[in-house]
């Protein structure tokens, strides 16, 4: 071709329509190159559409002039998803590809090619994965709306965190109420606690049977007294513990002084016992000389009177 191009510029022609004729020359060249690789074989696919989870199965006709064939799978975003070295035997018999069951890994919905090159010859066949159908729509839940207020004024409480529980004690919602002091809790129809909590306030909660659709629960949170007003409570209870403590102290002065009196008392009690031990004792030598005396009074009598 360039001795072609050179004897057109010895015989004068002009350099434009050289290179005219030399790009001709190399297009032709290039036709001619296709059709002369084309490929002895073709790749047919089971189907011409799949979806998620599905096996693709790839299979040749014709003359495979290699033992061994390179098959690829291209996806619409023109990246290689599968890259396989198969043996002639397979693609005869037919080589499967499973699809994933999820948009992973590049396999994304549209048009994809398969390849199968062998040597210098290449043939391709195409197929459309079809997109995810989506999700069916998960079934509505019961709603407890719930309305959260100050137990003593009835006043709504803003950010009141509402948690409802199943009797398994498994949350199925929380949320936070907003300034009306009311939200909505998704439930299951059977019996739920329903616990409200705020700060500043003791915990309330009740137990509901849902049956319905929805159902509205008005719970009541009691305010938990300010530091101040009990330090103020514990001011009066010291003071009286005070009080107490005093009485009690006078009320130790009147036992220990009545514990003194009864001491001198014991002493004197034990005096009179030790006297009165002392004149039981004389009484004893009295009654003593009293019969010594009678029987000495006797003796003489019996003397006088019997002589």
């Amino acid at each position: 071709m360039l001795e072609c191009y050179l004897r057109y510029l010895r015989s004068g022609g002009s350099l434009k329509h050289g290179l005219r004729l030399s790009l001709s020359l190399i297009l032709l060249a290039a036709i001619l190159a296709i059709s002369a690789s084309a490929a002895s074989f073709t790749v047919v696919l089971d189907k011409e559409s799949y979806s998620y989870g599905d096996t693709v199965t790839v299979k040749v006709e014709g003359i495979l002039p290699c033992d061994l064939a390179t098959l690829k799978v291209v996806s619409p975003e023109r990246e290689d998803v599968k890259v396989l070295l198969v043996s002639r035997s397979d693609l005869l018999e037919g080589v499967k590809i499973k699809i994933p069951s999820i948009p992973v890994d590049g396999w994304v919905a549209g048009t994809y090619r398969v390849d199968v090159v062998c040597g210098s010859e290449r043939a391709s066949a195409t197929f459309e994965l079809k997109a995810r159908p989506p999700p069916p729509p998960k079934p509505r839940l019961p709603i407890v709306h719930v309305t959260v207020v100050e137990e003593e004024s009835g006043r709504p409480i803003p950010k009141a965190v509402v948690v409802a529980y199943t009797v398994e004690g498994k949350v199925t919602d929380v949320k936070e109420t907003n300034y009306e002091g009311k939200a909505a809790l998704s439930v299951r129809k059977t019996t739920m606690t329903i616990v409200a909590r705020a700060a500043g306030y003791y915990i309330s909660e009740r137990r509901v049977n849902v049956n319905g659709s929805s159902i509205d629960v008005t719970l009541k949170l009691k305010r938990i007294e300010r530091i101040d007003v009990l330090e103020q409570r514990l001011d009066q209870v010291a003071m009286k513990v005070n009080t107490l403590s005093d009485r009690v102290e006078e009320a130790y002065g009147k036992v220990v002084l009545i514990d003194t009196k009864l001491i001198a008392l014991t002493k004197q009690l034990q005096s009179l016992a030790t006297k009165l031990n002392n004149m039981e004792e004389v009484m004893k030598d009295i009654e003593c000389r009293v019969k010594a005396l009678e029987e000495a009074v006797k003796s003489l009598i019996d003397k006088v009177f019997g002589g």
